[in-house]
């Protein structure tokens, strides 16, 4: 879960209190050169390693492509669960993608029309496959390429069925 803040908010746990308007941070964890004016997100990380919330600070800058893959799956396990059996048989959907990349600035850094073409191009090359893979691991999967080719930078992928029901993953 995700929460967007802008300048003058203030957000507090029993673990950090963040008062953005005056920069009077009292956690020693925030970087004291952390930009009061930039908007920041909150992540909730409800990982059951985690007791505490898990708190990130992204810089505002990023791009994003769409594109659609259709692909075949299944999931095997879904043969003895009543009401979803048919899932345990390859069936066809058309897989939307949407990837959120970080740019380090605002002329084109990353060229979004490139980048989309990039990713689509490693669907035609068989470089990813959608076999009987979840919307989850497809996502995980295209996060290794652009982690490799794009290192250093936070990421978001949502992998949908149809465009109707999918994942939403992020990646640091």
């Amino acid at each position: 879960m995700a929460d967007n803040y802008s300048k003058g908010s203030t957000v507090s746990t029993s673990t950090l209190t963040i008062v953005n308007s005056d920069g009077n941070f009292t956690n020693p964890e925030i970087p004291p050169d952390f930009n009061v004016d930039e908007p920041f997100t909150i992540i909730k990380d409800l990982s059951p390693d985690f007791d505490i919330l898990k708190f990130k600070m992204y810089p505002s800058k990023w791009i994003f492509v769409t594109f659609q893959k259709e692909g075949i799956h299944c999931w095997p396990d879904a043969e003895h669960m009543p009401g979803i059996e048919f899932l345990a048989h390859p069936h066809r959907h058309m897989f939307h993608f949407r990837v959120e990349l970080l740019v380090f600035h605002d002329d084109r850094e990353v060229e979004f029309i490139l980048f989309k073409r990039e990713l689509e191009k490693q669907y035609e090359t068989g470089t990813l496959q959608l076999d009987y893979k979840s919307c989850e691991m497809m996502a995980d999967e295209l996060a290794v390429y652009i982690q490799q080719h794009y290192p250093g930078r936070p990421l978001k992928i949502e992998v949908s069925e149809d465009g109707e029901n999918g994942a939403v993953s992020y990646y640091d």
